[in-house]
């Protein structure tokens, strides 16, 4: 009659795999559960990317009609940029009267 530490470690025989066959079951196993988790993952990302955009949407009719009660319009499509102040071309004196000749 086999003894009970026995028992035990013919028992748990099978959680060293030394076989090739029980690895490829396990790669198998890890494999398929990542090609059904992969596609529940892009959707979640996706149904939250809706949410955000949805939210930024109500934020910004808010925001518009915001303007509008407080202005009496709605805002303007574009805002003028402020006229820039061309300064006038200074012409500076040269050292000499004549033009320099290229030397040969």
């Amino acid at each position: 009659m086999p003894t009970l530490e026995e028992r035990l470690a013919r028992g748990a025989r099978w959680l060293t795999a030394r076989d090739p066959f029980s690895w490829g079951v396990a790669l198998l196993a890890g494999l398929m559960s990542l090609a059904l988790f992969l596609p529940w993952l892009q959707h979640s990302r996706n149904a939250a990317r809706q949410i955000q955009t949805k939210d930024n949407l109500r934020r910004l009719g808010t925001a518009i009609f915001s303007y509008s009660d407080l202005h009496g319009s709605l805002p303007p499509a574009a805002v003028p940029l402020p006229q820039q102040q061309a300064a006038e071309p200074t012409i500076e004196p040269s050292s000499s009267s004549s033009p320099s000749s290229p030397s040969r």
